[in-house]
């Protein structure tokens, strides 16, 4: 059987991001990450507008099971 997991999530650093999803990858289980988005702020954000510096994360993981 498929099943399917919506995350969202917010990264302090974008190298945090990655090891997120290098940990996905390297479960036991399989599981693809089918969809993903994410936004960082750019330089003028971070320097002329308010707005947090997390990068926010929303992906979509497919991961598989056998029902008993």
């Amino acid at each position: 059987q498929i099943f399917t997991v919506k995350v969202t999530a917010a990264s302090p650093e974008f190298d945090d991001f990655i090891e997120l999803l290098k940990a996905i990858e390297n479960q036991e289980r399989i599981s693809i990450v089918s969809k993903l988005k994410f936004i960082k702020p750019t330089e003028y954000d971070l320097y002329f507008e308010d707005l947090p510096t997390a990068i926010s994360v929303e992906a979509e993981l497919t991961t598989f099971y056998y029902p008993e």
